[in-house]
């Protein structure tokens, strides 16, 4: 798609970036993040080898509801607890899908 839109002309590209700033040292090596960090590595390569072309990345942080579903988010609703897993010292910014 990346390379479509440079033939096409397009002089600004917004990737799909849902989610995370995947850039963070806890998520480089995360199997489940492999294919978006290509994609993000050939998008920055393209835009080094046309000047013309740039891009932003917007980073919506993570929906509050997603916790309900359960524990692979860290949440364990019987002890009423919640599990940060990664740098104790990152911060994140959560909001509703109603926002």
């Amino acid at each position: 798609m990346i390379d479509a839109a440079i033939e096409a002309g397009v002089k600004h590209f917004y990737p799909s970036e849902f989610g995370n700033d995947i850039d963070q040292p806890e998520f480089v090596n995360a199997r489940y993040y492999v294919d978006k960090m290509l994609t993000r590595k050939h998008l920055r390569t393209k835009a080094k080898d046309y000047p013309d072309f740039s891009y932003t990345m917007v980073h919506i942080g993570l929906f509050a509801e997603s916790f309900a579903l359960g524990d692979e988010f860290g949440v364990d609703r019987a002890a009423k607890t919640f599990t940060w897993f990664g740098n104790p010292e990152m911060e994140a910014s959560f909001s509703s899908m109603a926002e």
